[in-house]
């Protein structure tokens, strides 16, 4: 999974799949997400621009080569800008590097 920014997004969304799991009377991500959302696996965009030597705070809209038909802030369009980063930045080295670590 990757977040936009420093995993605040992945925090929010472990707190939805919280209040969405009602059978856990405590939730802990090591033992009540599903297999395929490895809690280990998480990365955000700001580290893979860095590892990329990209300065984090780029105009990611326009890094994406989206075009401008986005609207910032929107979450459906901020979710195309962050997948398109990422698909580009994933060819990086040090990049791929970190998602074969994170799959170990």
């Amino acid at each position: 999974m990757v977040s936009c920014g420093l995993l605040q997004d992945y925090i929010l969304f472990l707190e939805l799949y919280k209040h969405g799991n009602p059978v856990s009377a405590s939730f802990h991500a090591l033992y009540d997400l599903p297999d395929y959302l490895n809690h280990y696996a998480a990365i955000d965009l700001n580290t893979l621009f860095r590892a990329c030597g990209i300065d984090p705070s780029i105009d990611r809209l326009s890094f994406s080569g989206l075009g401008q038909n986005l609207e910032r802030h929107h979450a459906l369009d901020d979710a195309k800008i962050a997948r398109a980063c990422f698909l580009k930045l994933k060819d990086c080295l040090p990049v791929k590097t970190l998602i074969k670590g994170l799959s170990i």
